[in-house]
């Protein structure tokens, strides 16, 4: 009996043990049963930069994420304040707010401004800071999803994936439709400076000419220049007409070209009559050009290659790019 005695006593007192335990009579208890406050993560902020350029760095330019695609900076978007001379922009905001897949498929815009030099809202050109960089408002794109530089050549490229083409593609299609080298789509700064003297054939001079195109109204394109192309009437390059007896007309004309790296071909047709002599169909070539092998004179043989979209290459009668 005294044996059992023992065993339940014993029994009880770790049940006593177990049920102390429980209710926390120790500190080891404390910690163990105490739960847990939940806590929110804090929304991480995300930063985005680069630079906006266009000859050279742009000022007073501000930069928002077009969550929208409107191609406006809405106030609920987020944006950069006005970029200082060197053209940096910087954007952050809420990861809570901005979901990374929103942000992965918009892309940030930049408004060129005209205006007097001196208001705060009008994009100067480090090129020539005393007038505005532009006298017809237009935006500026980069890829969607991309930060770095924002320059008229990342337009073209955006302008091109939003007809379909991957980036890989339209960055490919532009740097052979502007003759330009493809990194150079990212940043042409290391080129040689603008000059009016002496306009030279380089990435900056494409993107001078993409942004003239731009505050023209034009509306861009990247063609595929691999593309096959039928033969076609084509654009009227000149008029002159003062009756049916003194006229003179212009027009490139399209030829077959098939699928493939060769370029488009044109045919510089040209017709018309002085005092009634010549003909309809008499092709009038009246210019030679002064070429680093001599002068070289224009004929209805010289086919002119030319790239597909706008802008666009040409190069007649050799020595003639355009």
């Amino acid at each position: 009996m005294f044996l059992k005695v023992k065993a339940l006593s014993f029994a009880l007192s770790g049940t006593a043990l177990l049920v102390l335990s429980a209710c926390g009579g120790g500190s080891d208890g404390d910690i163990a049963t105490t739960p847990e406050t939940p806590t929110t993560p804090t929304p991480a902020s995300v930063v985005v930069t680069g630079t906006v350029v266009v000859d050279q760095a742009i000022r007073n330019a501000v930069v928002c994420m077009d969550l929208n695609a409107s191609s406006t900076c809405d106030a609920n978007e987020p944006a950069s304040a006005g970029t200082g001379s060197d053209g940096a922009y910087s954007i952050t905001y809420d990861s809570a707010k901005v979901a990374a897949a929103q942000a992965a498929s918009a892309s940030l815009i930049v408004a060129m401004v005209p205006g007097a030099a001196a208001d705060a809202t009008t994009t100067l050109d480090a090129a020539d800071p005393t007038v505005a960089n532009t006298t017809k408002s237009y935006i500026l794109k980069q890829v969607a999803g991309k930060g770095g530089q924002i320059n008229p050549l990342t337009t073209l490229v955006a302008t091109g994936m939003a007809k379909g083409m991957s980036e890989s593609v339209a960055r490919a299609n532009v740097a052979v439709q502007l003759a330009i080298n493809e990194s150079k789509i990212d940043n042409y700064q290391d080129d040689p400076a603008f000059d009016k003297a002496l306009v030279q054939d380089n990435a900056r001079m494409m993107a001078k000419v993409t942004a003239a195109a731009l505050e023209a109204g034009a509306t861009l394109e990247v063609g595929d220049q691999t593309a096959a192309f039928s033969a076609a009437a084509g654009d009227l390059a000149t008029l002159r007409y003062l009756d049916a007896a003194n006229y003179y007309v212009r027009t490139l004309d399209y030829q077959d070209k098939p699928a493939g790296s060769d370029p488009l071909l044109v045919t510089d047709a040209r017709r018309g009559k002085s005092s009634g002599f010549g003909t309809a169909s008499t092709s009038l070539y009246t210019s030679a050009y002064l070429s680093s092998a001599g002068w070289v004179y224009c004929n209805a043989d010289m086919a002119i290659p030319v790239t597909i979209g706008t802008p666009s290459r040409s190069t007649s009668c050799n020595p003639q790019r355009s």
